[in-house]
């Protein structure tokens, strides 16, 4: 009899020691779940802000193509969200497009944006959703205007680009 006591015990020792590796697995799965989560929703958040500059990009290029002096914007005037330290300038649309860096010029109206001097830039001082606006014309008539004062004459078109500030 005392045999069997003792074979009783050594089978509830071994279901309780089952039961803590079992719960230490479901922790390390769990946890293991939770960081591919976790890298997903990190994923998808980079994924939102690489899309606003391509927005970006293509709202300038869409303005440059047609030099009419209409206003693009994004499709239902959207606000488009940009990363602290987030940095747009003329040279990365000039080469973007084929076309100078003079040819740019830098709008905003906010002071969550610092606008470099000679406007040929723009840089966010923290997170922000902004209208992105841009507006071009030929040399000729922006020639004529005093908002492309900064225009090169080598320029045969001429852009403002604006971040938070409607262009008239």
């Amino acid at each position: 009899m005392n045999f069997k006591n003792k074979s009783k015990i050594v089978v509830d020792e071994k279901g309780q020691a089952g039961a803590v590796f079992r719960l230490m697995v479901d922790g390390i799965v769990g946890l293991a779940i939770l960081l591919i989560i976790i890298s997903l929703l990190g994923y998808f958040n980079s994924l939102i802000y690489t899309q606003a500059l391509t927005k970006t990009s293509d709202i300038v290029k869409k303005a440059y193509n047609s030099p009419t002096g209409v206003i693009v914007t994004e499709q239902n005037n959207e606000k488009l969200p940009f990363l602290k330290d987030s940095m747009f300038t003329s040279s990365s649309f000039a080469y973007n497009i084929g076309e100078e860096k003079e040819c740019f010029t830098f709008f905003t109206n906010s002071s969550a944006i610092d606008l470099f001097s000679g406007q040929n830039g723009i840089s966010f001082k923290q997170n922000l959703n902004v209208n992105v606006y841009a507006k071009c014309l030929p040399l000729d008539i922006a020639s004529r205007e005093g908002s492309y004062s900064n225009c090169d004459s080598k320029c045969k078109v001429c852009c403002l680009i604006s971040f938070g500030k409607k262009l008239e």
